[in-house]
This record gives C-alpha cells, structure tokens and sequence, in this order.
C-alpha cells in the first residue's frame, strides 16, 4: 500500500470476496495526488489487468482529460467503450467505472444481466459523502 503510494502517488487495492463472489478494486490517494475522486471497477477482472485499466484512467487525468458521467470513452479498452458513473465505498464518494458485456453494452437497460450489478447503488453526482477516506 505505502510503496505503491511511494511510487506512483496513488494506490490500488484488489478486494476479491469469496462468500459473495464479488470484487471491489478501487483507488486510494487520487484526492490528493490530482484533485479527483477515487475510481472503482466491481467486475472480476484479472489483477493485472485491473491496475492496467486504472493505471490508464489516472493517467487521462493526470494529462487533464476530464471524466463525464454518462458519457462513453473509448480510450480505456482497446475495441470497447466504458462509462463511468458515482458510487459509494467503504463511506466515501468514488466514479465507479462501468466495463461493458461481451457485446460491448453498456446501458443499464441493454447490458447482459451477468453486468447489470455495476449499475446497483449508483448515481449521476456524488451524494456528498466527499473523496478522501
């Protein structure tokens, strides 16, 4: 955690739930590192590829590109589009970004029901609950 913070100014943790079978890997220390919420991703994706998805997310942001709610990027996943929405973890207010099904949807209404669970507890602004933890 700390050498990761030493190293590139943020951290990522990868929080694997066996009983729920659910992920939650999100950021800590973008707030501080760049003025901007800290991101989530709750589809169980390979570890390494989850950092290297963050790791391309901050980066955007650290070269100035601003993220939008609803709107679709495609500079994230090669060949697909993410959006992002607002979420809560662990008490605190994170843009939660939303992978699209094999068929590359992403709308709640048209994504793969296996996705769907992305869209539950989100919102189109933070619920004011702040960035830092």
């Amino acid at each position: 955690f700390d050498e990761a913070v030493k190293q590139h100014g943020f951290s990522i943790q990868y929080v694997f739930d066996n009983d729920r079978q659910e992920v939650n890997i999100h950021t800590h220390g973008l707030p501080d590192l760049i003025d901007h919420a800290d991101l989530q991703v709750v589809v169980p994706v390979n570890q390494q590829v989850a950092y290297l998805i963050i790791h391309t997310v901050v980066d955007m942001l650290k070269a100035g590109k601003k993220l939008e709610v609803g709107k679709e990027y495609d500079c994230v996943l090669q060949g697909m589009n993410v959006c992002f929405t607002w979420a809560i973890e662990s008490g605190r207010d994170v843009l939660r970004m939303v992978l699209p099904d094999k068929k590359g949807n992403l709308a709640p209404d048209k994504i793969a029901s296996e996705y769907v669970y992305q869209w539950k507890d989100t919102a189109d602004k933070p619920r004011g609950l702040g960035f830092r933890h």
